[in-house]
């Protein structure tokens, strides 16, 4: 599989963390990441669901309780 280089948000750091995936969806994500199907995702500033292609260059940013993820 090819890899890619996206943008993760890191709450515990406070910033965009480079990170390394072959994933091709949101979905296929969470379970490179361990990401619970509860948490909603963010890409490039907008809400999507787990269909959604994650290209190179993206800033993904999850999140849960009830909270949106951050912007690029």
């Amino acid at each position: 599989m090819a890899t890619k280089t996206i943008k993760v948000y890191s709450g515990s750091a406070g910033n965009w963390q480079p990170t390394e995936v072959t994933s091709n969806t949101v979905g296929e994500l969470r379970t490179e990441l361990d990401i619970p199907n509860g948490s909603s995702c963010n890409v490039n500033g907008t809400v999507v669901n787990n269909e959604h292609e994650v290209a190179d260059d993206a800033f993904v940013a999850f999140s849960s309780n009830d909270k949106t993820g951050g912007a690029a």
